[in-house]
């Protein structure tokens, strides 16, 4: 088993993990993919996810890959270095950073498809592991509208899911009181119900 999990990495990643790995590693039997739905603005790299890590970054520029869709649905992916330039005002008007939060989660995230072009990351994944004959499960990691959507859309693509997913609302499955990042405790019921979907006859 080998675990390719980085933190910050959405589902781009992992399929340029993969296209690696299938170049320079033995050929698995099975491939997890794991997906969340903020792994959508991830793949697109979009305003929202340069807001979260910009600000924190001081050892220089970032760069980072980007998927989007053409006019006919194919993905293209290129390289950007992470920018972030607050909307004037946002500090100190509570309209503009009413402003700048509705265009961040909303009209950027429209308009650059980000869901869609996640669908379409994940589609290329299965096409990738059946031309090599491997197996590959989704397995959703949250319990929300997209997270169950991208399982579903999974499912009628014929790629085996399952929904691992934990109460985050419960205060012991978060790291608090400075990281609401999954505890050991969460991760711990992850891995059962990963455990459990793989030990089924589904995959037998």
């Amino acid at each position: 088993m080998v675990n390719f999990g980085v933190s910050g990495y959405g589902t781009l990643q992992s399929l340029l993990q993969f296209q690696e790995a299938l170049e320079k590693r033995p050929r698995p039997k099975l491939v997890i993919l794991a997906y969340a739905s903020f792994h959508d603005q991830r793949n697109t790299l979009l305003r929202l996810r340069s807001k979260q890590i910009v600000p924190w970054n001081k050892l220089g520029p970032i760069v980072q890959p980007y998927a989007t869709l053409d006019k006919d649905g194919n993905l293209n992916y290129a390289l950007a270095e992470m920018t972030y330039r607050e909307f004037p005002l946002m500090r100190v008007s509570a309209l503009m950073n009413f402003i700048e939060t509705t265009y961040d989660y909303k009209i950027e995230d429209a308009f650059y498809q980000s869901h869609a072009v996640t669908q379409a990351l994940v589609k290329e994944f299965h096409r990738l592991a059946q031309a090599h004959g491997i197996e590959l499960v989704v397995a959703g990691l949250l319990s929300d509208r997209l997270t169950a959507d991208t399982l579903a859309l999974s499912a009628v693509e014929g790629i085996p899911t399952v929904d691992i997913s934990v109460d985050l609302s419960i205060h012991a499955h978060r790291n608090w009181p400075h990281d609401p990042h999954p505890s050991p405790a969460a991760n711990r019921q992850y891995a059962q119900k990963l455990a459990e979907f793989l030990r089924s006859d589904l995959l037998k």
